[in-house]
């Protein structure tokens, strides 16, 4: 394979101790891996090795229990490609991916958000917000999500709402969102006027919570299908991360920076040769 442009020794070498201290169980063989996973993800994402590793890790803690069969190595070559879809679905990139993961935290996971899921809400919510505001509306949604399945079946005996809207499945863990939307808007109908706009906010207890609702009002199927090819790409693995760094690679900008990538491994060597002497 090619060198990847804007990837550094400095910078491997540095994200391998990131990741081995974000997840301490590793092996070496599988931070080797790992390595060459980070490399190709930061190119495909627009990110650097250390933004791909601190978020592997990051995801490693949030998600890596729903995919407990999956070896290690398996789960970082699963999220890095459905990251790297992300970032090319939703016109985003790594670092604001790591923003909104690390600001959305672990609440969502909790209640059976899964990983991909909430990949592609993050995606689809960045369109309409910054990175920080969709992590925070997510937290916030999960945080809210027993309160509010608590508030509308109130609503529904009282027979302020037509339908029964569920937040939670029988065991209490978050329904779909596609789910969640579609029962909402069976309830509210096709668009929301602002006393249902307060009726929801009410149920949440939490502005920002609400703000999901809102950014993808009407979009249930869409994100279906967004969540749909982020599964795609993640069973497909490191070769989608591969394609996509690699056609990356390819621009102008990292022409010259594979340029630069060269002068610095000929200084490595050189340092090598009279480091002895």
């Amino acid at each position: 394979r090619q060198a990847l442009a804007g990837i550094t020794v400095t910078g491997m070498v540095r994200s391998a101790d990131d990741l081995k201290s974000g997840i301490s169980n590793l092996s070496d063989d599988a931070v080797a891996q790992a390595m060459v996973t980070a490399a190709y993800a930061a190119k495909a994402t627009k990110a650097s090795p250390e933004t791909i590793t601190s978020l592997t890790a990051t995801a490693y803690g949030i998600f890596k229990q729903q995919y407990k069969n999956l070896p290690d190595e398996a789960f970082i070559n699963r999220f890095s490609a459905m990251l790297a879809k992300s970032v090319q679905a939703f016109k985003t990139t790594g670092p604001k991916m790591q923003q909104a993961m690390e600001t959305a935290g672990s609440g969502g996971a909790a209640i059976g958000m899964r990983m991909s899921e909430e990949l592609a809400i993050l995606g689809m919510l960045q369109q309409k917000m910054q990175a920080g505001d969709a992590g925070t509306a997510v937290k916030a949604f999960s945080a809210a999500a027993a309160k509010a399945d608590e508030s509308f079946a109130k609503l529904a005996k009282k027979g302020k709402t037509p339908i029964r809207i569920r937040i939670l499945d029988e065991k209490g863990m978050l329904r779909s969102m596609p789910e969640i939307l579609a029962s909402l808007r069976r309830a509210y109908g096709e668009t929301l006027n602002a006393v249902e706009k307060q009726q929801i906010m009410k149920a949440f207890g939490r502005e920002e919570a609400v703000r999901i609702i809102e950014g993808l009002w009407g979009q249930g199927n869409k994100l279906k299908a967004n969540t749909a090819a982020l599964e795609g790409a993640g069973k497909t693995g490191l070769p989608y991360v591969m394609n996509m760094a690699e056609k990356a690679n390819m621009d102008r900008d990292a022409k010259i920076d594979r340029l630069a990538g060269k002068f610095e491994v000929l200084k490595q060597k050189i340092g090598q040769a009279f480091g002895p002497a």
